[in-house]
This record gives structure tokens, sequence and C-alpha cells, in this order.
């Protein structure tokens, strides 16, 4: 695991650039996944320090994502899940499956 290492699990090109441009100037490495297939070689070969999670992917979602890992034995790095739903189900949910945290998009990014 690298210690300043931090996946972005997002298919968003804006989004992804705006949250990679704020970590690296933090001093941060970053690696984007843009799939939850993706998301699951990367943890298993290179697991991140913390992964941001947005919660729908084009291939699954964030929960199918986690029972995945968790059926092929991958073990899951913490996460942050990230989407632009601000639904309470599905943020308690996802912190019964061990989310750290829950953010809504809208709520999260600056509007011009």
């Amino acid at each position: 695991m690298n210690d300043k290492s931090i996946l972005i699990a997002e298919d968003d090109d804006g989004i992804y650039e705006l949250v990679s441009s704020e970590l690296l100037d933090n001093g941060w490495q970053t690696q984007r996944a843009e799939t939850g297939a993706r998301v699951l070689d990367l943890i298993k070969t290179e697991p991140p320090y913390i992964l941001i999670l947005d919660y729908m992917l084009p291939d699954m979602d964030g929960q199918e994502l986690i029972e995945t890992a968790g059926r092929r034995g991958i073990p899951m790095p913490p996460f942050i899940i990230s989407t632009g739903r601000g639904d309470e189900n599905l943020a308690v949910r996802m912190m019964k499956l061990g989310a750290r945290d829950y953010v809504v998009k809208d709520s999260i990014w600056p509007t011009q």
C-alpha cells in the first residue's frame, strides 16, 4: 500500500480532474479507475491509502463493487462514497458496508 496514494473511482472527466487537482496540490498521488472492474484490479494489485468511490460506475454500483470484492477475497481499502444522489437510505447502507463517509457531489464541488 502506498501511504500517499488515493484511488479515485470516477467516470466523469471533469469531476476527476477537479478532485485530483486538489489532492495533487496537497501532496497526494492519485490514480483513476473509470469502471468497477478496474477498481477491483487496482485494489487487489496496488491497494491505495484510501478510495474515493463514485457510487454509480458504468459497469456496477458501489454496493456491487464491495460485494464482488468480498466474494473474490479482495480486501477493501478505507473508502468514501461520492454520489450525485442525496439519499439517506443509500448513505446508511454504504456506511454499514464500511464506508468512512458519504458525500453528495453537489454539496462539495464549487459552482460557477
